[in-house]
Formats: structure tokens, C-alpha cells, sequence
């Protein structure tokens, strides 16, 4: 059993990853020297893994957690195939057959099918984790010790923690499209990503004592914005919607000097139809969430701009 030392650093409190299969993201600056992803699994353990894709920028804290079973591709450090829960990558189900897939365990890469853009150097840090009288404590796997003026500055880092889990299928933001341009030389770089103005046709509750809302919202450009143009999305895709945003005591509110906030929310709404201008979003409301406290309190005739 794995006890709380000076190795260990405080990352959040249990509160903050109550439900089984819930994921964040969460940074400590010099601390940990990156971003981890904390997990808590069906079983209610938590784990925590680098919140990078070994291959790219993935963000893994926005994965899913999956029992892989064996894979083709990839084995742990005793030679077995057999992945078991894992963390799916979201930046990569296109271009690796079935995912890309991270052990919770030791980080190891997957691949459930033969791949040539599989190598068995794909690998992200493990952290171990320990949950002890309502805290989260993370350090490094073998990590031996800490910076003692590091480890000072934890307690006045703001840890920050985003709550959603989506799949952006290789589409990014304009400023993330030009830095893979300029790393990668513009291959496997995603589409940018376009905004539209849509206008609310109805905001209601997903069903009595939910706490979701079905928003239903209409481009009023369909020709600019439908059909989708080069996304090979199949049967589900994902939707950005963006505002510049002010959280108040009373609720949240549009304000052009706040910094833009953008989320990505699921469509539940069929292709056909979106290619008709209609989308209807599943939005989670979150009782500390800027986003979607701010599309609960939309109204019909309000407008709100969405990407393609």
C-alpha cells in the first residue's frame, strides 16, 4: 500500500471526482512539469496518467475509459498483450484503427488492430495516486524526491480543472492548426475549426429531475455552415460552441471584454438534420460550469455561435 510523503503533492479534493468513469485535468505548473489526467475507474480507484498523447497533443483527460482486452499492437514491460483498462486517446481514432489506446497501469500504448503508425515507444508517465481523508495526492511513479522550493509553491497555484469529456476528430482551433503546421510541416494537422451564429429554437430539460438540457439551435447561414465540408465524422461528431464570457453570483452572462470560452458539446440531432441547419445539443449543466450555466439560461430568439 502506497502512503502519502513529501514526495506526493495535493492536487484536489475527492469531492471533485465523485462519479465512477469521471475524468480531469489538472495543473500544478513546475510542480508536476506537466499536466496529468486523473481518472476515477468503474471500480471507484483513481488513477492518473501525463494528460498528453504519447504520438501528439491529444488531451487524454477528455478520453474514455475502456477494458481493451489483447491488442494487436503493444504489450506491457512483461510482455503481455492484454491492455486491460485504458485510456482512449481523442485525437487519434481516425488514424489508428479503433484508437489509441494508454494503460492506466504503466502507461504502455495499444492498438486493438495492426497498424504501421504504431511503435512500441508510444508511452506516457504514470502517477501514483492516493486518496486519504477527502484529498488527492499525486506523485510520479519512482519518483524519490521533491524540490523542497517547488513543492513551497504548491499551496499558491491555482490547480485548474475542466470537466468535459469529447472527441474533436482532428479538428482544432485556428492558433493549434498553425502550430502543427509549423511542427509537422502541415501533414495530419486536422481542419480548422469555423463559428457560426445560430439562433436558440427551444431550451428545455432533457427529463424531469435531469440535470441536462436539450438545446435545439438553427444556423442562420445553412449554406455556409451545412453540410459538413471535408469531416469524415460517421455517426457521431462533436460541436463547438464559443462566447465571451462573465461568471456573476447570479448566473453567467455574454461579455465581449471576458475571454472567450468554447466547449464541446455532442449533438444528438441526426446528419439529416444538421444538413437542414437544425442542431440540438445533450448539454451536462454543471453547478460551477461557465458554458453551460450560460446555455441553460438562453431563451428562444437568443443567438450563440457554433462551429461547423
Amino acid at each position: 500500500m502506497v502512503t502519502v510523503d513529501k514526495t506526493f503533492v495535493r492536487v484536489c479534493s475527492s469531492s471533485e471526482l465523485p462519479q465512477k468513469g469521471a475524468s480531469i485535468r489538472i495543473e500544478v505548473g513546475k510542480q508536476l512539469d506537466e499536466a496529468i489526467a486523473l481518472y476515477r475507474l468503474p471500480d471507484g480507484r483513481l488513477v492518473a496518467l501525463a494528460d498528453k498523447c504519447a504520438h501528439g497533443r491529444g488531451q487524454l483527460s477528455l478520453g474514455d475509459i475502456e477494458d481493451a482486452g489483447s491488442c494487436a499492437e503493444g504489450r506491457h514491460a512483461d510482455g503481455s498483450t492484454v491492455a486491460g483498462m485504458c485510456i482512449v486517446c481523442p485525437k487519434h481514432r481516425g488514424k489508428f484503427p479503433k484508437g489509441l489506446l494508454f494503460s492506466v497501469e504503466d502507461g504502455h500504448g495499444f492498438c486493438r488492430e495492426e497498424t504501421p503508425h504504431f511503435t512500441s515507444h508510444f508511452k506516457v508517465n504514470v502517477y501514483d495516486v492516493v486518496e486519504e481523508e477527502g484529498e488527492v495526492y499525486v506523485r510520479r511513479r519512482n519518483q524519490k524526491k521533491i524540490d523542497k522550493s517547488v513543492k513551497a509553491k504548491i499551496r499558491r497555484e491555482k490547480i485548474k480543472i475542466g470537466f468535459q469529456k469529447v472527441f474533436r476528430l482532428g479538428r482544432f482551433s485556428k492558433k493549434n492548426r498553425e502550430k502543427d503546421e509549423e511542427e509537422k510541416g502541415g501533414e495530419e494537422c486536422g481542419s480548422a475549426v469555423n463559428f457560426y451564429s445560430c439562433t436558440v429554437v427551444s431550451n428545455e430539460k432533457h427529463h424531469e429531475g435531469s440535470d441536462s438540457i436539450i438545446i435545439t439551435l438553427k444556423y442562420d447561414d445553412v449554406e455556409g455552415a451545412c453540410p459538413r465540408p471535408n469531416h469524415s465524422s460517421g455517426p457521431i461528431w462533436h460541436i463547438t460552441v464559443r462566447e465571451h464570457l462573465k461568471a456573476r453570483e447570479k448566473g453567467v452572462v455574454k461579455d465581449k471584454s471576458s475571454p472567450l470560452v468554447d466547449r464541446d458539446y455532442t449533438p444528438v440531432s441526426s446528419i439529416e438534420e444538421y444538413e437542414q441547419g437544425i442542431l440540438r445539443l445533450l448539454v451536462k449543466v454543471y453547478k460551477q460550469g461557465v458554458m453551460s450555466r450560460y446555455l441553460q439560461s438562453l431563451k428562444k430568439g437568443e443567438k450563440v455561435d457554433c462551429s461547423d
